[in-house]
């Protein structure tokens, strides 16, 4: 998808550039911690995953949502100074990113809607969340 392919080539890696710059303030526990909250998202138990289990491991998912939270209050500062050096560049790309979807939404409105579900125009760019942004890996 057109939104998919713009965010892969001008959002992400702008981003990682920006979250390499914030690795450096991180403390190696931090990382650590980092490290292995991103490896349990992966194989899908920080945000649910197999339904088998699932009761079993709910808790342990609070404490890693919970330990997210903390290291995203932590350097909510920095974040913070990270997000508002970069707004014209998100003003920009959510610019481009309604054009891409308006081009779109026409298909889409022939489509049954799911009355939950963000519309196609609503869309944020997810990437500036906080907590989303400490998962992600920095750039090399």
């Amino acid at each position: 998808q057109e939104v998919r392919a713009y965010n892969d080539q001008r959002v992400i890696p702008v981003l990682k550039e920006e979250r390499a710059q914030l690795e450096k303030k991180i403390s190696r526990k931090d990382r650590e911690l980092l490290a292995s909250l991103r490896t349990q998202m992966k194989s899908g138990h920080l945000y649910g995953g197999p339904a088998a289990g699932k009761a079993k491991n709910s808790r342990a998912m609070k404490d890693q949502k919970a330990d997210l939270a903390k290291l995203s209050k932590k350097y909510k500062k920095d974040i913070d100074k990270i997000f508002a050096g970069l707004e014209p560049e998100v003003n920009e790309w959510n610019k481009d990113l309604k054009a891409i979807r308006q081009k779109y939404a026409r298909d889409l409105k022939a489509q049954p809607k799911n009355p939950r579900a963000p519309q196609p125009t609503q869309m944020g760019n997810q990437w500036l969340n906080p907590e989303r942004f400490l998962l992600m890996e920095p750039a090399l």
